[in-house]
């Protein structure tokens, strides 16, 4: 399971149940193929369908060798979202997540 169990006011970016079954890196493009939790256990609304699927691009888009991330669900290209397509290579988006300054 991809999601830890939530305690006290953390909780998971990634839907409850979801199961990472395959990921693999071909010419710079992650390829994640996730259970049917990931659409199936998600709020269907802008802000919680961007978390969750921002926090897997966000992080693997860290990483050197990758500059975008696909997103399969049970080995076939993603639907079930309504406010984000996850049939396209997504890439970083910042904007989701800014960072926090640590000036005071």
């Amino acid at each position: 399971l991809l999601s830890p169990s939530s305690s006290g006011k953390l909780r998971s970016a990634v839907p409850a149940g979801t199961k990472l079954n395959d990921v693999y890196v071909n010419e710079g493009m992650c390829v994640i193929d996730l259970s049917r939790e990931f659409v199936d256990n998600v709020v269907h609304d802008e802000l919680h369908e961007g978390i969750a699927v921002y926090s897997i691009v966000n992080t693997m888009t860290e990483l050197p060798m990758i500059d975008s991330v696909k997103i399969l669900i049970d080995g076939k290209d993603a639907d079930g979202y309504l406010h984000h397509k996850l049939s396209l290579p997504l890439t970083n988006n910042s904007k989701l997540f800014p960072t926090q300054s640590s000036e005071n």
